[in-house]
């Protein structure tokens, strides 16, 4: 009895490990280059982002909370890494999922719910610091959230530069003959 509980509990970290690792899959057309090795700069309320260092304007900016926390507003972020076609909205639960599939593979589903902190990672809810919040911005709602959740989600190290007040994805990874360097 007792070696039926060992290999059950030995299943489930195994599971629970494969579900990280996942996290650096996407969508079969997207590519390693164009998403997990793109260093995206987020500088704290400026009307813009470096993505590999090209300036992108913005009329939603990074904003830091009073908490210390980095906030970024997730449709742009999803544009940013070509993955807007997989945000939905939900109305009901206030709440943005984005779905990462691979054919009918479920590769990745994060769901960011308005004003609770976390993120929901394919059914499991990870803790994060910081909550979404929908601000108004040109008279649209707009979810922002936080950049450690986001990362979190997606398997996106982040950095902070306090020289430029910045929040940064991959900082100094660069995809070079299919090693990353």
């Amino acid at each position: 009895m007792a070696h039926k509980k060992i290999k059950c509990f030995f299943v489930l970290i195994v599971i629970y490990i494969f579900s990280f690792v996942m996290v650096n899959v996407y969508a079969e057309y997207t590519t390693v280059s164009d998403a997990n090795f793109r260093e995206i700069q987020f500088p704290i309320g400026e009307n813009y982002y470096l993505d590999n260092g090209e300036k992108i304007s913005t009329d939603m900016p990074a904003i830091l909370t009073d908490e210390g926390v980095t906030l970024i507003p997730l449709r742009q972020v999803c544009k940013l890494y070509n993955m807007e076609e997989f945000l939905s909205w939900d109305e009901i639960a206030n709440s943005a999922t984005v779905t990462l599939k691979s054919g009918t593979t479920l590769l990745r589903a994060a769901t960011f719910i308005a004003n609770k902190s976390g993120v929901v990672i394919n059914g499991i809810t990870i803790e994060t610091n910081g909550f979404p919040v929908i601000i108004s911005i040109n008279g649209k709602g707009v979810l922002y959230v936080p950049i450690r959740a986001f990362g979190t989600a997606f398997g996106f190290p982040i950095y902070w530069d306090e020289n430029t007040r910045s929040a940064i994805f991959n900082k100094g990874l660069k995809y070079v003959n299919d090693e990353v360097n």
